[in-house]
Order: structure tokens, then C-alpha cells, then sequence
């Protein structure tokens, strides 16, 4: 089967960080070995001899162990970057939106999440009757509240621990949980209620966090949908040919020559990169890739 770009480009991008991944792990190894080597040479808790004529000796032998040692970890710290961006090309949750079937893996993650949504609303109905009393902190000092702690806060009544008067916050609640709420009021004893797994309501951060990702998803189909109807063009001004790329879903400027460094600074400021395996500065396509390189496409204009 043949590879598609972007099929091609993860390839080359997964074994490239995977080999620095490699490479530094092989480093931070080495070096981490060489300081031990380093500080083997010094005896065990031998000082610096200040004023002695091994003291600069000492002292920069000192610098060189921590100076590797310094290597070590950061290439350790290397090597957990690039693994960690190699498992990413890897994931299979992951979509991409270079992805040619971004949008077709886009509208099925957004159905389970759509589902998703309903079942825990589902759920959530299904339980609402299961309450869990429990005694809150409140506010003010003298008093105490009694609330269903089960999925979202509701608070039954409010208890002056003096009086023990009962303020009912609820015009609507169950007799069996008005009845545990007097007794409390009266003895000082909740009677505790358990509840199954199966019968707990979902926080309301789930269902915010569902909702979030929806919105999130719906917004990307949009856009990738929208830059699905841009056309390819490629234009030459001054110079520097510009070109839409729908199947790399990229904006390039190819220069004649090697930019100015003022030229480079606004590239890289306007999210180009230089890529030197189709020797062009580009970046994913927008309105404002593709804006910002006509405007720099000009630049050069006597």
C-alpha cells in the first residue's frame, strides 16, 4: 500500500525521535558514569587544602564532576522528551490535524462523546432518589447543615447547635430523610446511609468535562471542514512563491535564496518553520498563515 504524506511524515517524525531518544538516553548513561569515574579519583571526604598548592586542582576537578553530571541529566532530560513525543505519534486516541481522515476520526469521537453524555444524564436520573446525609461545615459558627452529598450538593436544613432548631432549606423533602434529620437534631446521632457504586450520581464536573470536549471536537470538524474548501494556488511575488498544499495541509514560501535575518525573524514570529526536507518555510494553512505570508511576500517590493 502506499503511503499517504502524512502517513510518510509521522514515519520519518516516530523513528527520528526515537533514535535522539535513544542517542541522549546513551549519553546520560555515559556521563552519568564518567562523574562517578571523576569522583572516585577524590578520596572519601578528603577537603580542599585552601592555600595549598592542589587547592585550584582540586577546585576545578570539583567543577569538572559537576559540570558532567549536569550533562547527564540533561540529557536525560532529552531523552524523556523525545520518548514522550514518539508515544504520541504512537497513540491511537490521538488525531492529528494533518490527519487526511481527521475529520471522519473527529465526528466519530464526537459521537461517543455525544453518547457518553447521555448515558451519564441516563444515570444520573436513575439515581437522583439515592441520597447519602451527611453533616457540612457551615459558614457560621453555631450552626451545622445537613446535606445529600450523593452526586451535586443539596442542602435539606440548616441546625442551630443550641436551640437545635431546625431550619428547612427545602419545602419538598422525603419524610424518611426529614425524620433522620429531626433525630440528629434531638440525639446528635446521623444514622449513616451507604450507597451502592452503581447508585451514585455522577459529579458535575463529568458532565462539564464531556460538554467541554464536545464543543472542542465540533470546533475543530469546523475548521478542518472550512480549509477542506480552500483552494490550491501558487503565486509568485518578488521572488517568493507561495503555494497552498491541501494534501500536506500547508501554507510554504519558497525563497530564491536564503532569507534576511529580519525576513527569518518575522517568518518565525508569523508560526513559519523551515523545513529542510522540502527546503520551504511553511505552516499549517488558516486565513491568517496564508495573510501573513502575502504580506511578507511583499516586503521585498522596491
Amino acid at each position: 500500500m502506499v503511503e499517504s504524506y502524512y502517513e510518510e511524515k509521522q514515519a520519518r517524525k516516530l523513528e527520528r525521535f526515537q533514535e535522539l531518544a535513544e542517542k541522549n538516553s546513551i549519553v546520560s548513561v555515559r556521563m552519568y558514569d564518567k562523574s562517578h569515574e571523576l569522583a572516585d579519583m577524590i578520596p572519601f571526604g578528603q577537603p580542599i587544602l585552601v592555600g595549598h598548592h592542589s587547592e585550584g586542582r582540586h577546585r576545578r576537578h570539583l567543577e569538572k564532576i559537576n559540570s558532567t553530571f549536569r550533562k547527564a541529566i540533561e540529557a536525560k532530560d532529552k531523552s524523556e522528551y523525545y520518548a514522550a513525543k514518539a508515544e504520541r505519534i504512537e497513540n491511537p486516541y490521538a488525531i492529528s490535524s494533518d490527519d487526511p481522515e481527521a475529520v471522519t476520526k473527529l465526528k466519530e469521537k464526537l459521537a461517543g462523546i455525544e453518547a457518553e453524555i447521555e448515558k451519564v444524564k441516563a444515570h444520573n436520573k436513575k439515581c437522583k432518589d439515592f441520597v447519602k446525609l451527611e453533616v457540612v461545615c457551615s459558614h457560621r459558627e453555631n450552626e451545622e447543615q445537613i446535606a445529600n452529598t450523593n452526586g451535586n450538593y443539596k442542602r435539606y436544613a440548616t441546625i442551630n447547635k443550641t436551640t437545635k432548631e431546625i431550619k428547612w432549606e427545602s419545602s419538598r423533602v422525603p419524610k424518611d430523610i426529614r425524620d433522620k434529620i429531626e433525630t440528629y437534631a434531638k440525639t446528635g446521632i446521623l444514622e449513616k446511609t451507604q450507597i451502592a457504586k452503581e447508585n451514585k450520581v455522577f459529579e458535575s464536573y463529568h458532565l462539564t468535562n464531556l460538554n467541554g470536549n464536545k464543543t472542542r471536537i465540533k470546533k475543530r470538524i469546523e475548521e478542518l471542514s472550512s480549509l477542506a474548501k480552500v483552494e490550491e494556488i501558487e503565486e509568485t511575488l518578488n521572488g517568493i512563491t507561495l503555494s497552498i498544499d491541501k494534501e500536506q495541509n500547508r501554507v510554504k514560501l519558497a525563497f530564491p535564496g536564503k532569507p534576511t535575518p529580519e525576513i527569518i525573524s518575522k517568518l518565525k514570529h508569523s508560526g513559519f518553520h523551515w523545513s529542510p526536507y522540502q527546503k520551504v518555510w511553511m505552516r499549517m494553512i488558516s486565513d491568517y498563515a496564508l495573510s501573513q505570508a502575502r504580506e511578507i511576500q511583499k516586503e521585498l517590493e522596491a
